[in-house]
C-alpha cells in the first residue's frame, strides 16, 4: 500500500543518514547535522512534503531555535544531508508512477518487431536519452565540482550559485522523471501522469524569476553603458 511504501522510502532515508551522521567529527558539528536532519525528516514526512531545501531547513529550524545554522551552513556543511532527504521527497511524491528505465536498459530496447514508423521514432528517443544522459552526466561533474566538502575551508557559494546548483538538481530529476514523457520535440506531460504531479518547488521558481530579471536588468545597464 502507499503508506507502507512511504514508509519504506522515509526508512531507507533515515539510514542513509545515520552512514553520514557517523562520520561527522566533533560532538557539535554532529549535534547540528542531527538537528538539520530532524528538519529535513518533517519536512518530507508532512501530509503534503515540503522539498527541504537549505532555505527552507533553515527557516523551518529557526522557528524552533534561533541558533539554528544558517541556510548557507547548511548548504556548505550539510549538503550530503539535504541530498538524500531531497531524494527521499521526490520519491514520496511521485510514488504512483512507474520506475524508470535505466539509460541502458533504453539502448536494449528492440526496434525490430516495431512498425517502420515506430522503430523510428523509438531510435531517435534513444539518441536524445543518451544525449541528455551525457549533458547530464556533465551537469553533475560540475556541481560536484563547485558544492563545498564538508569542512567549510571553501569559501561560502554566492547566492546566485546556489540557485544554479538547485537549478541543475531539479533539470536533472526533472528529466528522469517517469511521471513525464520525452519525445523527439518537448518534455510533457503524458496520460501516465498522476494528478498533482508538481513540476516545480514555489521556492525555487520565485528565486529562478528572481535570477532571470537580475541579469536582465545587467544585461539593459551593460547596453546602456557601452
Amino acid at each position: 500500500m502507499k503508506t507502507s511504501r512511504t514508509g519504506r522510502i522515509i526508512l531507507a532515508a533515515e539510514n542513509r543518514v545515520a552512514e553520514i551522521l557517523d562520520v561527522i567529527p566533533g560532538d557539535k558539528a554532529r549535534r547540528s547535522a542531527e538537528g538539520v536532519n530532524v528538519i529535513c525528516a518533517t519536512l518530507v514526512k508532512r501530509r503534503t512534503p515540503i522539498l527541504p531545501t537549505a532555505h527552507s531547513v533553515s527557516e523551518e529550524g529557526r522557528n524552533q531555535s534561533d541558533s539554528f545554522p544558517s541556510h548557507q551552513t547548511i548548504y556548505n556543511n550539510y549538503a550530503k544531508i539535504l541530498k538524500v532527504w531531497r531524494r527521499a521527497y521526490y520519491d514520496v511524491v511521485n510514488i504512483d508512477a512507474e520506475a524508470p528505465l535505466s539509460g541502458d536498459d533504453v539502448q536494449k530496447i528492440d526496434t525490430g518487431q516495431m512498425e517502420v514508423g515506430t522503430a523510428n521514432i523509438v531510435d531517435r528517443l534513444k539518441v536524445i536519452i543518451f544525449e541528455l544522459t551525457q549533458r547530464n552526466n556533465v551537469l553533475k561533474q560540475i556541481i560536484d565540482d563547485v558544492t563545498p566538502a564538508y569542512g567549510g575551508k571553501n569559501p561560502p557559494i554566492t547566492e546566485h550559485e546556489e540557485v544554479m546548483v538547485h537549478f541543475g538538481r531539479w533539470l536533472r530529476n526533472l528529466a528522469d522523471n517517469p511521471a513525464f514523457q520525452l519525445d523527439e520535440f518537448a518534455l510533457k506531460v503524458s496520460r501516465r501522469t498522476p494528478p498533482g504531479t508538481r513540476i516545480i518547488d514555489v521556492e525555487l521558481l520565485q528565486k529562478l524569476l528572481t535570477l532571470t530579471e537580475e541579469f536582465e536588468a545587467a544585461m539593459k545597464a551593460r547596453q546602456v553603458a557601452g
